[in-house]
């Protein structure tokens, strides 16, 4: 893996100990994920939700909105003058 143009692409500077450790890190990932790969799935269904909870969410309702004079809302400055 080439950790430093990673490293670019991330916007992020590594010093050379942390691009030693970092590559080490990735090079495992990248092993591990090829293992994942060779797993046989084909008879396996799509999992979402693996502990059989579901969502508790309510019914949308409709209720009134802020009535409004104008289109906006008017709101304190948050920027100084420099």
């Amino acid at each position: 893996m080439d950790i430093a143009k990673i490293a670019k692409l991330a916007n992020l500077t590594l010093t050379p100990s942390e691009t030693t450790q970092f590559s080490s890190q990735l090079e495992k990932i990248v092993d591990y994920i090829s293992q994942l790969k060779k797993v046989d799935i084909t008879n396996t269904l799509p999992t979402h939700q693996v502990s059989g909870k579901t969502n508790a969410s309510r019914a949308d309702e409709i209720k009134p909105g802020l009535k409004l004079d104008t289109d906006y809302f008017k709101v304190p400055a948050i920027f100084e003058n420099v």
